[in-house]
């Protein structure tokens, strides 16, 4: 994802100069540089951290990195009931062109397989269906998932000091409601 990034910096029509990145764990001891005016966990990435422990330290982390003013954004699904209503079904996540085999189709789909109500994890691994004019593969990865309510993460931003929280059901900035597909929440610091 580096080298995309890297790559797509190179072809920017504004200076690549006012693009930062940085590589570092969201919820390690390690420290992020600050005085960014945006921060963003995007993909439910954020939803691989399991405890609660994890989960402040990288909202800590995040405030910590930001400039007064700037803005946390994070991006998980919500899961409601309609998302996971076939355990073991393929839910179409996707559909993209390849960046690097411009002939080829990715499909991603996630296949529920369990949930833990104590730790709140779903198990659901990702399935990459790869449609290439000579033939079809597959790729499986495990993965879990820490299943986020709209409260809690609510809870994540008020109690790492973020301000002016909004949440929206989806990328196009829409209402959020239970049965949205996504939780879109930002803070400001």
């Amino acid at each position: 994802m580096l080298a995309l990034l890297e790559e797509k910096r190179a072809r920017m029509t504004v200076n690549p100069e006012n693009l930062t990145y940085e590589l570092s764990s969201m919820s390690g001891d390690d420290e992020y540089p600050s005085g960014f005016n945006l921060t963003f966990v995007s993909t439910s990435a954020i939803q691989y951290l399991y405890t609660s422990d994890d989960q402040e330290k990288a909202f800590a982390k995040a405030h910590k990195s930001l400039k007064n003013g700037g803005k946390f954004v994070v991006d998980v699904f919500n899961p409601n009931p309609e998302f996971i209503s076939e355990w073991g079904e393929r839910l179409l996540m996707k559909q993209v062109r390849c960046l690097s085999e411009p002939d080829t189709e990715i499909d991603w789909y996630c296949v529920p397989k369990s949930y833990d109500e104590g730790t709140k994890v779903l198990n659901m691994p990702n399935l990459f269906v790869f449609n290439r004019r000579y033939g079809e593969s597959e790729v499986a990865i495990d993965a879990s998932y820490y299943c986020y309510t709209e409260e809690e993460l609510r809870g994540l931003f008020l109690k790492s000091n973020f301000r002016d929280i909004e949440v929206f059901g989806g990328y196009n900035k829409e209402n959020f409601t239970e049965r949205s597909s996504r939780i879109i929440m930002a803070g400001v610091k």
